[in-house]
C-alpha cells in the first residue's frame, strides 16, 4: 500500500526498499521482488548487531546479487542489495549514515566510506527526521536519546561529507540511477 501511494503521489516507479529498523530477512526478498521492488539497502556488516537471518559472512560493502535460494547456491536474483559501508578497525562499526552520522561525526563516517569504497561502491543515507528542527514526536518515542543530535548540526556534517567526497572525485547518484 505504501508503495503504491508513493508511487501515486509522485508520479515515479518506486523501485527501491530501505526496510524499517533495517531487519532485513532473506524470504522478505521473494515479497520485494513481486511486489516490484530491484533493489534493497538494508543489510548491515557489522559488529555491534545483525538485523538479518544470515550470518552474513560472505558480505562486505560493495553491492552484490543474492543467491535465489539454499537449494541453487549459484543461482542469483536480478534483485540487487546496497549493503551499507563500514569502518573496520578491528571491529565493523556501520557507517552508512541515520544514527551513526548523528552520534559518531562526519569523520568517522567519511573514514568508513572511503574504506568501504575501495571495497567497491557503496551507500550513504540518512532519515529525513535527522535534518529537522522540529522536535521528534513523544508519542511512541521510548528512545529520546537517539533523537536528541538532529537538525542543522546534521545537515552540516550531511554537507560536509557530499561536499568532501565530491572534491575527492567520488560519483555520487541515486541507487535507482545505479540499476541502469
Amino acid at each position: 500500500k505504501a508503495k503504491k501511494d508513493l508511487e501515486k503521489i509522485s508520479g515515479e516507479k518506486v523501485v527501491g526498499y530501505r526496510a524499517p529498523n533495517a531487519l532485513i530477512a532473506g524470504w522478505m526478498v521473494d515479497h520485494l521482488e513481486e511486489l516490484g521492488f530491484e533493489y534493497d539497502s538494508s543489510v548491515s556488516v557489522n559488529s555491534l548487531y545483525n538485523k538479518s537471518d544470515s550470518a552474513l559472512t560472505d558480505v562486505s560493502s560493495a553491492p552484490y546479487h543474492p543467491k535465489h535460494n539454499d537449494l541453487e547456491p549459484t543461482e542469483y536474483r536480478d534483485f540487487v542489495e546496497f549493503p551499507w559501508p563500514y569502518y573496520d578497525v578491528g571491529v565493523k562499526i556501520p557507517t552508512g549514515g541515520g544514527p551513526m552520522l548523528r552520534f559518531l561525526g562526519a569523520h568517522v563516517i567519511l573514514r568508513g566510506i572511503r574504506q568501504s569504497l575501495r571495497r567497491g561502491h557503496t551507500v550513504f543515507y540518512f532519515h529525513c527526521i535527522d535534518i529537522s528542527d522540529e522536535p521528534f514526536p513523544n508519542i511512541g518515542n521510548r528512545r529520546p536519546f537517539y533523537w536528541m543530535i538532529k537538525g542543522e548540526l546534521v545537515e552540516n556534517r550531511i554537507i560536509s561529507i557530499i561536499k568532501e567526497l565530491k572534491d575527492q572525485g567520488v560519483t555520487l547518484k541515486p541507487l535507482r540511477d545505479t540499476l541502469e
